[in-house]
Order: C-alpha cells, then structure tokens, then sequence
C-alpha cells in the first residue's frame, strides 16, 4: 500500500486531535515489517503511531543540569532524536498518581536552583489579549499541539484570582493542555510545587509597560516555571531565547 501525499496530511491531522491517547513521531525512512507495525509507510517524514500509555519523566534534568533557553534545548531534543517535557506533559504526569518521589524531588530542586524550561511556547498577537500555546513547540518527535486563547495581563497574579474570571481559566487549561476545572488545576499545582494554592502566581507580558519588554516588543514566548519568593511561579513572558534553565526528556 501506498499512501499519497494527501493521505499523510489527512492522517497527520486526525492524530493531532488526541494528544493525550497518542504519541506521533517522525522518522526519516522506514517500510512496513508486518501488519502489527506501527510504521505506516515508507517516506520522508514517516509517522508512527505510540500508544502514550503513562508519561514517565527522566529522574535528573538534562544534560547533567545544565543551563540552556528554550530555542537550544528544542535543537538539543531534537538532535538526540527525543521529546522535550511540555507542560501538558508535566500536568498529565502529576494526574497519574502514584507519583515518583525522587523525581518530584528532582523537579523542585529544577525551581528551586533555576527554572523548568518547558518546550510549551505561547505566541501573542497586539494590540488584542489573544495568544497561540503551543505544546512541544519545535519538536521533530511529536507533533506539537497549538490552541489559541485569550491571554489575560498577569503581573503576580494569584492563580485563584485568575480563575475566578473564564480567560484565567481558559489560559491555564490551554497552558497545561487540559480540560480540568480550576480547582483540579490547583490541586496539580500544589502536589507539583508543594506550596498552598494561595501562594501559586502567575506572569504573563503587558500590552503597555514602561519598564519592562511588552508584547509588541517580544512576540514569542516561553513557558518556564520556578519558586520565587515564598509562591511558585508559572511563566508565560520570558524569551525563548535569552532565559535559560533547566530541561527534562520525556
């Protein structure tokens, strides 16, 4: 069977719709082994279907902790052919239970030292709020999910006071690729940062803003998450290119 152009791209949309039931990588070439294979067919940019089952996440960061923005460790993920943690995939992990403690450890050292670099990226259009999230941003390995939204000006805003408004709610669903309502969101957040929902803050760029860089400045952003302060952090105004931290191999 030979599969035409047209039916790798209605394929390829169609496993875009579930990210949370599969996972799609590209190969470079390949051919069909079997009927249980995965493969689909032999060409340039092949896509296997994984079946995702249960998100593991690497015990230690990346690289032996090394400090990276997110544009290099895309190209780093990519080079050594594997998938950089969204934070969609950090969210979905924290719902599966059971968590790994010394991973859970290991990720609260990443905000504590630095930052979690994560391969989500949100791009904003002003003058208007709106914003495109995208998870796995970048990515060769899987297929990175956008969602467009409305991004709501947070200067150290508390996520319970964001969430009583349906664009903070909106946000942070799209921000962590769920459905789930605040209060579950919060109860992630406060098993992941073990601090009290009333000390998670979030950070978005300003429209207008004499200080610091406004969204027509620095269109693409990165969403990287850490304590500051007493709270924990989720940031949605750094650049992709100049703040570095931390990453994780999912």
């Amino acid at each position: 069977m030979v599969l035409s152009e047209d039916d790798i791209e209605r394929i390829n949309r169609a496993l875009c719709v579930d990210m949370r039931s599969k996972r799609v990588k590209i190969y470079d070439r390949c051919s069909i082994p079997s009927p249980n294979s995965r493969i689909l067919h032999k060409h340039p940019k092949i896509i296997s279907i994984v079946n995702s089952g249960r998100i593991t996440i690497d015990e230690l960061a990346a690289e032996g902790c090394a400090n990276k923005v997110q544009n290099d460790w895309i190209e780093y993920f990519n080079q050594r052919r594997e998938i950089m943690i969204s934070t969609g995939d950090l969210y979905q992990w924290l719902k599966q239970g059971n968590l790994d403690q010394k991973i859970l450890t290991s990720l609260r050292d990443d905000f504590s030292k630095i930052y979690l670099v994560t391969s989500t990226h949100i791009k904003y259009e002003p003058p208007t709020l709106h914003g495109t999230i995208t998870q796995h941003y970048g990515s060769k390995m899987v297929a990175p999910l956008e969602k467009r939204v409305i991004v709501p000006e947070y200067w150290d805003t508390k996520a319970v006071d964001a969430l009583k408004e349906k664009e903070g709610l909106t946000y942070l669903q799209a921000y962590f690729d769920t459905l789930d309502d605040g209060d579950k969101i919060l109860q992630a957040m406060e098993e992941l940062s073990g601090k009290k929902r009333s000390e998670i803050k979030l950070w978005t760029p300003k429209l207008v803003d004499a200080t610091y860089t406004i969204r027509s400045q620095l269109v693409e952003r990165a969403a990287v998450l850490s304590y500051s302060g007493n709270g924990f952090r989720l940031y949605g105004n750094y650049s992709p290119g100049n703040l570095g931290g931390r990453s994780r191999r999912v």
